[in-house]
């Protein structure tokens, strides 16, 4: 993947060889914060069927969705290669895989189903990603009254 975008560059410096202490790690970064913002997330979800969760990173938003809500189906969107095999390996550990996937892709590049998803996530994404070309992705992937 090019990475003359500075943007992807600093997810790459920041974030490469992080996957294996990630969820440890930002947990203690931000003083057991990223829990509270991500129970934030999920208290404004209305029985989900089905989610996009961009910059799913190791899967933590992705299985907490699948497990809080059994007949929702999650599409994690990561790109970074080693966040994304090691979520893959996870959902199989979980017994998730039939329900959770991913796709190791930049969110604004990511081909995912037109109208499909009644719900789109993301913690940290926005800060890295080009905001006017994700906009009008999201706005595709919605279902109507999708959220």
């Amino acid at each position: 993947m090019p990475v003359s975008d500075p943007r992807v560059a600093t997810v790459f410096r920041i974030f490469g060889g992080t996957a294996a202490t990630y969820d440890e790690f930002v947990e203690r970064a931000t003083l057991g914060l990223d829990s509270r913002w991500k129970e934030e997330i999920f208290s404004r979800m209305r029985e989900p069927r089905r989610v996009a969760d961009l910059a799913s990173g190791t899967g933590i938003v992705s299985f907490e969705i699948a497990r809080r809500w059994p007949a929702c189906r999650v599409t994690g969107v990561e790109i970074q290669h080693e966040y994304f095999e090691l979520a893959r390996r996870r959902a199989a550990d979980f017994g998730l895989d039939d329900r959770v996937r991913f796709v190791c892709e930049r969110a604004e590049d990511a081909v995912l189903e037109p109208g499909g998803f009644d719900h789109v996530v993301t913690s940290y994404l926005p800060k890295y990603a080009d905001l006017p070309r994700l906009d009008s992705k999201l706005r595709s992937w919605l279902a109507p009254r999708g959220r």
